[in-house]
């Protein structure tokens, strides 16, 4: 069929009225506005929430029809879409007569055949029960965090109870294997799987009788042999829990060293994550700064000493590195 100018013009007033009626019936609120922000079109959506008749609000701008604050919020978007040339998405409150809710809103500029910006198009979209779901969400999560943190602390009670002498080892470790893990520049989730398996690390030592922790002499071997279970004790315990996995794993492997010399397993330097490395250091540090009933508390320096002396044979060179500059220049402290 030949297209002749009477029907290709027919064709274009059909695609144009179908264009028209398709963005009228949107639920979404579309709209049409001048680089002066003066609204050229909106669809009967937009026009219904304002109680106005489409054909009404032409001519009119922002600050004809909302609040001044909101209003000026508006305009202010539209200025920079029209100044970048960009699209621009903003999440903004939206208050028509009687209404109060968030949309989510796109505006892009429109553009005539020579490049120049000669307007801008928006659809905006009611989120507000989804905002409102995110809220109750973060409330949830928020308490779900508050009760599990208070489990882990009432673990950690519970295991410095049954071996007082280690009373704040948990904490102190906590706070060296934090400080050293941001100062290598781990991730946040990184950080706090890292910060619960500091806590729990000793969890293993209720299964072992209690005058061998507490103990006043040397260890024989035997005896050293039940302490050298506590980290496999603690890894049974936590995990089957899904969510402590993570976190089971770098308990398990707090006593591996870097030569293979340590235990359960003798692993070696990449075969131990990055976070049972961290925590070897700082419960090193700790443990040897500390008194316990068969020695007397080392300086720091000796602590110090320990570590830089085998830095890439039992301790994981970067992170000795990261821990000598936390204290020999950054002044950490316990206190």
């Amino acid at each position: 069929m030949k297209l002749t100018k009477e029907t290709a013009l027919k064709k274009l007033k059909i695609d144009k009225e179908f264009y028209e009626n398709l963005i009228h019936h949107l639920p979404e609120k579309v709209f049409y506005k001048d680089i002066k922000s003066r609204y050229i079109m909106i669809n009967r959506s937009f026009a219904d929430d304002l109680g106005i008749k489409p054909d009404k609000i032409i001519g009119k701008t922002d600050l004809d029809i909302f609040p001044r604050r909101i209003a000026e919020k508006y305009r202010k978007d539209d200025r920079d879409v029209l100044r970048t040339g960009k699209p621009k998405k903003i999440i903004e409150p939206y208050c028509p007569p009687g209404k109060k809710c968030i949309v989510e809103c796109i505006k892009a500029p429109v553009k005539d055949k020579k490049g120049k910006v000669i307007g801008v198009l928006g659809m905006a979209y009611d989120i507000t029960e989804k905002v409102n779901l995110i809220k109750k969400l973060q409330k949830t999560l928020q308490k779900f965090r508050q009760t599990f943190n208070d489990i882990i602390k009432a673990i950690v009670d519970i295991i410095e109870t049954r071996d007082p002498y280690t009373s704040g080892h948990q904490r102190n470790t906590v706070k060296l294997a934090c400080a050293i893990a941001k100062e290598m520049g781990l991730s946040k989730r990184q950080i706090d799987n890292l910060k619960i398996a500091a806590s729990l690390h000793d969890l293993g030592k209720i299964f072992i009788p209690m005058d061998i922790l507490n103990k006043p002499s040397k260890l024989n071997d035997i005896e050293f042999g039940f302490i050298k279970t506590h980290p496999c004790n603690g890894y049974k315990l936590l995990s089957d829990i899904k969510l402590l996995a993570p976190i089971a794993k770098i308990i398990y492997q707090h006593h591996e060293r870097i030569n293979g010399t340590g235990y359960p397993e003798g692993k070696k330097n990449g075969e131990i994550s990055l976070e049972a490395r961290i925590l070897a250091v700082a419960d090193v540090i700790e443990a040897m700064t500390s008194h316990r009933p068969y020695r007397p508390a080392h300086s720091l320096e000796e602590a110090l000493g320990e570590i830089e002396k085998n830095a890439g044979v039992l301790y994981d060179r970067k992170v000795v590195k990261a821990t000598l500059k936390l204290f020999r220049k950054k002044h950490f402290s316990f206190k």
